[in-house]
């Protein structure tokens, strides 16, 4: 399922199950009736010694002396799932792999999208909880330079415009302030859109913060953070990466005396791995 949980709306499976109830029954292995009326129950609670259990085509009901039974309820006994898990069962027999959708964002999916090990993540504090409306996130801790938790952002899906949730009225924060003492004996940092890259970077040993959000750039709250520091900000080629481009030119032409300016920019535009990275000095 890549990490996500995989789910059929009841509309959907309603509307293709229609008319096609045989075709799931037979692919379940029930059997026919053969002229006959009724066949042994096909539920494995149920020892049927006198055949009592029939489906009946008009009314698309099953009827047996242990139950009544509708599609979806003869799928969930015969093959041991819940209503959700009926659901998509129904689209896998019928062929209808364009009705099942995915939302959440398990530990294993994210890592082997991100191709970042999962002991890595645990090693930044990321973890797997149970969200809103039973959905599985990651939380993902945003730390202060003494490595204490003082915000925490929530992947709530792998992919899609709206991935990652803040806390209501949590204030925003760099991601990786933790980290930057590593930035210090480097001398410089990668400033990147999110925290999947500042990971990323990590895992490769280079110093990195992570934005949250490309419109997420403070200068007041941030700029001290990285002071004397070359900085360097990953633009990718999309709408939020010119949104960055923006804030990091606006960034780069603050006059002197500005909150976090000692300097002005320094060298001109480089491609990096397909991504156009900007250098500036803060």
């Amino acid at each position: 399922m890549n990490g996500e949980l995989e789910f059929v709306t009841t509309a959907d499976a309603k509307a293709a199950v229609a008319g096609r109830e045989r075709e799931i029954l037979d692919a379940l292995g029930v059997p026919r009736p053969n002229g006959k009326t009724h066949i042994c129950c096909p539920y494995a609670g149920h020892t049927d010694k006198h055949p009592s259990w029939r489906w009946d085509e008009k009314k698309c009901m099953a009827f047996c002396m242990c139950s009544k039974h509708d599609i979806f309820a003869v799928i969930q006994e015969i093959a041991g799932v819940d209503f959700a898990g009926a659901k998509v069962r129904i689209a896998e027999i019928l062929r209808r792999p364009d009705l099942i959708r995915r939302e959440g964002c398990t530990l294993l999916g994210y890592a082997e999208r991100k191709r970042l090990p999962v002991d890595f993540l645990l090693g930044l504090g990321v973890r797997e909880t149970i969200g809103k409306f039973g959905k599985p996130q990651l939380d993902i801790p945003y730390r202060n330079a003494s490595g204490e938790t003082i915000a925490v952002r929530h992947r709530i899906a792998l992919s899609g415009k709206k991935h990652t949730l803040s806390e209501k009225n949590a204030r925003q924060h760099l991601y990786g302030l933790d980290r930057l003492a590593e930035a210090r004996a480097a001398g410089y940092v990668v400033v990147v859109d999110g925290e999947s890259d500042a990971q990323t970077l990590w895992h490769a040993r280079r110093p990195a913060v992570g934005l949250p959000g490309a419109t997420g750039w403070n200068a007041t709250r941030d700029a001290a953070a990285l002071a004397e520091l070359m900085v360097f900000v990953v633009v990718e080629p999309d709408e939020a990466g010119a949104k960055l481009a923006q804030r990091g030119r606006a960034l780069a032409n603050r006059p002197a005396g500005a909150p976090g300016a000692t300097g002005r920019r320094q060298g001109s535009i480089r491609a990096v791995a397909a991504l156009q990275c900007r250098p500036y000095r803060l």
